[in-house]
């Protein structure tokens, strides 16, 4: 059984761990009190997020692993990039199977924003990717205080691209209002830096 950190805004720990108890059991490593859960109400599964509740990264990271055994018992094939960091890793270039090379911005530009997880949002590798880009458009600093760069994580987001932003919807994706509110703060933030450039 996975075991998660408690950090002040979480996923509900109720849940998830009623949830796990029920993804274990029908993996049939513990007891199944109810029904087996399939992959397809598996995919339906929000959590409310709470003062003190289970860090939504690690939970994120369990379920994608749980979706993954759940779709080789069920014999379904999920698509190659099926995870949350196939957007990062096809816009960076990263090869698959392998962990996105700034993968710490990533886990970083999560905990800042912590979006909502929605039944139907964003998809989060493809939104994670876009602000990673962001961040490094603007020169914003990493964890280590170290400013991320276009060199290693462009190209550079410009106006065009992000008026123009198309983000696919998928079960399980980020909450669309929030991401539709964060990027046009960015927008803003890019506005106000090529200002500054052309003075």
């Amino acid at each position: 059984m996975p075991e998660f950190s408690v950090v002040l805004r979480g996923y509900n720990r109720h849940q998830v761990d009623e949830l796990v108890a029920q993804v274990e059991g029908t993996l049939g490593r513990g007891p199944l009190t109810g029904e087996p859960i399939d992959l397809k109400r598996f995919g339906w599964v929000e959590f409310d997020v709470m003062f003190r509740g289970y860090d939504r990264f690690e939970v994120d990271g369990a379920m994608r692993r749980y979706r993954r055994e759940l779709a080789e018992k069920e014999g379904v094939e999920l698509p190659a990039v099926e995870n949350l960091d196939s957007g990062l890793s096809l816009v960076l270039g990263d090869p698959p199977g392998e962990a996105p090379r700034h993968y710490s911005v990533i886990e970083q530009i999560r905990r800042e924003h912590a979006f909502p997880i929605r039944m139907r949002g964003y998809d989060r590798g493809q939104v994670d990717a876009i602000v990673a880009r962001l961040w490094a458009t603007l020169g914003r600093p990493a964890a280590d205080g170290r400013a991320v760069t276009v060199e290693e994580l462009g190209p550079a987001v410009t106006r065009h691209e992000l008026n123009h932003l198309e983000l696919t919807v998928v079960a399980r994706g980020y909450d669309r209002r929030e991401v539709d509110h964060a990027l046009g703060l960015y927008l803003r933030e890019l506005l106000d830096l090529q200002d500054e450039t052309h003075r």
